[in-house]
């Protein structure tokens, strides 16, 4: 709760909060409830340019990427990871580390899976939409999708399932 005011969550990073959720995601990383939780965490406290610089030197993305495979089912964790991953391609670093994580097909994968839920396609769209403005071949990826099923195909039928037309 505190994270997500930014002069709370700059304190929170400058105590060791950053490194303390990424400690509590890695040694339960099979309870998703505290995964949801510490995804969540990871979220608002990646407002604060720093947090988020710590995440990407403790390479919290690889944890990121590894919830959303473990526990792809879950609509809670996805969309807390979908958050992250929008808050995190903020940083500009981060985008290398993504496209070497095969971000982009994961949040395919999200919104395939989750395509009726408005909240996991929203936070998914903005995450790759932000992925996409850094990085042309993350463009080519999305175009290309996963499982031979064009990304623009899995994009079109997500958006029409939360549309009011």
């Amino acid at each position: 709760m505190f994270s997500s005011s930014r002069g709370a969550a700059a304190v929170i990073g400058k105590l060791g909060g950053v490194q303390d959720v990424l400690a509590a995601l890695r040694t339960y990383d099979q309870d998703v409830a505290i995964v949801t939780n510490c995804l969540g965490a990871l979220w608002s406290l990646a407002v604060d340019e720093n947090n988020a610089k710590i995440l990407t030197e403790e390479r919290g993305l690889k944890d990121v990427a590894k919830a959303m495979e473990d526990f792809s089912g879950s609509v809670d964790l996805i969309e807390a990871a979908c958050s992250a991953l929008w808050s995190l391609s903020l940083e500009e670093e981060n985008i290398e580390i993504m496209l070497d994580l095969h971000i982009v097909g994961h949040l395919l994968t999200a919104l395939k899976t989750h395509k009726k839920e408005a909240r996991c396609v929203k936070n998914a769209f903005m995450a790759l939409a932000s992925i996409v403005e850094e990085d042309e071949s993350s463009a080519y990826e999305l175009l290309q999708g996963e499982d031979g099923e064009p990304g623009m195909d899995t994009i079109i039928e997500a958006f029409k399932c939360n549309s009011n037309n």
